[in-house]
């Protein structure tokens, strides 16, 4: 038999570094974000969450991200290009060291895919 070392503790707590961490997730779908979003920080703040994804954004080119950002996250958003609507936007918080995978061009019939990856050695994600 093979002996494996025992894996480190579970934590929900963000505060806690020598136990793995199994991040927060909260989902929306907003229908334009951008009237949200002192809303959408207080909620982020109540729910303590590492990853906030938010679909039907309604973002486009004309908003940066500087409008839109979370004090301590990443942002990555892939916005619909020929009209208006849809739209997806992530924003990971930066403990968890969030890398944008692949930039896919805005397609008019297509998904809005964001591919990212967490290089956290102690978040917990499969």
């Amino acid at each position: 038999t093979t002996h494996h070392p025992p894996s480190p503790p579970i934590s929900r707590s963000p505060h806690t570094s020598s136990t793995a961490h199994l991040p927060s997730l909260l989902v929306l779908n907003a229908r334009s974000i951008t009237n949200k979003l002192d809303e959408l920080t207080a909620l982020v703040s109540i729910k303590m969450s590492d990853i906030v994804v938010v679909t039907k954004s309604w973002l486009h080119n004309s908003i940066p991200d500087s409008c839109i950002s979370l004090a301590g996250f990443a942002i990555f958003r892939q916005d619909r290009c020929i009209r208006s609507g849809g739209g997806v936007c992530v924003w990971i918080n930066n403990r968890l060291q969030p890398h944008r995978l692949t930039s896919h061009p805005p397609q008019p019939q297509a998904l809005q895919v964001v591919n990212i990856k967490i290089t956290n050695p102690n978040t917990l994600l499969s």
